[in-house]
């Protein structure tokens, strides 16, 4: 029963890394590969002992698996939702007799994302969580540049009409009226006149605004 209940977390999985976006390769050999408490583990026997170690799957691209290895059902199943590509190999790696190739992922998370933006009230939704991180991210930048801190009103008001708007346009209103306040305070900061904002730009007052 708790295998069956795993099995179905995996199959849950969105957000697993493709394996072209990983590095590591791991070979093994004269060991046992399985889940244990959801990790994957390595297990060798020695004198009546089993020692486990956990194998980084989450980083890993590929397992190679040589001379007295073994794979259990569930680990198998467990590398598969996570994108691991596994071969078995001779000793120390070579030649490759088999090996998985596929990265394979269910379209369900793009689909819903789609779905999101499509949907007026649901996309509203989405803008205000949006703009919500963005609001702790400039408090927490606040909090580091003392320039910001007369900004706090501006943030505060930012925050509430987001909250309260009714549609996208209002949203993007409120960011206007914010943006231009938090320009001024850098500019200000850097003792520029008539400033501009230049997202290519090197001088201080546009380099602060990099980190809003």
């Amino acid at each position: 029963m708790r295998l069956s209940r795993r099995s179905t977390r995996w199959t849950r999985r969105r957000n697993a890394v493709l394996a072209s976006h990983k590095e590591g390769i791991v070979y093994l050999e004269h060991c046992r590969i399985q889940v244990d408490d959801e990790r994957l583990c390595l297990v060798r026997s020695k004198d009546a002992l089993e020692k486990f170690w956990s194998i980084p799957h989450a980083a890993t691209l590929s397992i190679l698996l040589g001379p007295g290895t073994s794979l259990t059902q569930a680990a198998a199943k467990f590398l598969g939702s996570e994108g691991v590509l596994v071969a078995f190999v001779g000793g120390e790696g070579t030649p490759i007799y088999y090996a998985s190739q596929n990265e394979y992922r269910p379209t369900e998370y793009l689909q819903a994302w789609v779905r999101s933006w499509s949907e007026p009230n649901t996309r509203l939704a989405m803008a205000k969580v949006f703009q919500s991180a963005r609001v702790k991210m400039l408090r927490k930048t606040a909090s580091v540049f003392a320039e910001l801190n007369p900004c706090e009103q501006a943030i505060f008001r930012f925050e509430q009409e987001t909250r309260a708007a009714t549609s996208e346009a209002q949203i993007l209103a409120e960011e206007g009226v914010l943006s231009k306040v938090l320009y001024r305070a850098c500019a200000g900061a850097a003792a520029m006149d008539g400033f501009t904002r230049d997202h290519q730009g090197d001088d201080s007052a546009n380099k602060l605004l990099w980190k809003l």
